[in-house]
């Protein structure tokens, strides 16, 4: 062991699984190669032992085996589209769509049980009241986010002026355009409450604004907030308060 003058360990992925490298160099100039701790002789091996202990296995190395004859592969699980990028000559195009099942299900629950509240005067014949109004109104406007949150879709426009933001194709407040001399940061602000949602916020001039509201999903508007600071070349900086990072 006192003669030992260099000792190399290399672990490596091959064709026949991880296998391990052991060369240990004598003063005199020979070398030796072992492929185990078992083939060294026991006064090599408590000495290399602690450094293979030490030696990190690589990742992601090692071949892909494909599936057995007889494995079920699990078919990929449906997920509707919801964000669709595009570069379309000088200006970058995201559009995002607003669909959310639990949000569609509230909203036909609210549309439906007015209704169910004055079917009496809808299908009877039975006298108007202020109440049947207000039932009605009600069922018409929860329609109407019903509808909007079936079809319509944010498209958020980069160019070399500034951010567009349009919601549609049924009208939507909130549609507008921000100069990028006036745009300063995006970032993704957490909103706590019954149910955690985030939103999508710039920092303008004129303080803060909301591009996208109550979405569950961060990692969708993080992406949104890096692609369009990197398309109009903005510096991302942390934002005080509630950010999602």
């Amino acid at each position: 062991m006192a003669r030992a003058l260099e000792i190399t360990v290399r672990r490596q992925h091959g064709p026949d699984g991880l296998s391990t490298f052991i060369q240990v160099k004598d003063r005199d100039g020979s070398t030796q190669t072992y492929g185990d701790l078992q083939e060294m002789p026991p006064h090599l091996r408590r000495l290399v032992a602690p450094i293979l202990s030490q030696t990190p296995v690589p990742l992601g190395l090692a071949p892909e085996s494909p599936p057995a004859p007889d494995e079920e592969v699990p078919a990929p699980r449906f997920k509707p589209k919801r964000r669709r990028a595009r570069k379309r000559g000088k200006t970058f195009v995201i559009e995002h769509w607003w669909f959310d099942f639990f949000i569609v299900l509230g909203a036909l629950a609210v549309t439906l049980f007015p209704i169910y509240l004055v079917r009496g005067t809808l299908f009877r014949g039975e006298p108007w009241t202020l109440w049947t109004g207000l039932a009605l109104l009600c069922a018409a406007l929860a329609s109407y986010l019903l509808l909007a949150f079936v079809i319509n879709r944010t498209v958020l426009t980069a160019c070399r002026d500034g951010l567009t933001i349009w919601h549609g194709p049924l009208p939507w407040p909130g549609n507008r355009h921000i100069p990028k001399e006036e745009l300063h940061q995006l970032y993704v602000n957490i909103i706590t409450g019954r149910y955690i949602t985030y939103n999508l916020c710039a920092i303008t001039n004129r303080g803060v604004e909301c591009i996208i509201a109550h979405d569950r999903d961060p990692e969708r508007l993080l992406r949104y907030e890096r692609d369009i600071e990197e398309f109009l070349g903005i510096a991302d900086w942390p934002v005080p308060g509630s950010q999602y990072r």
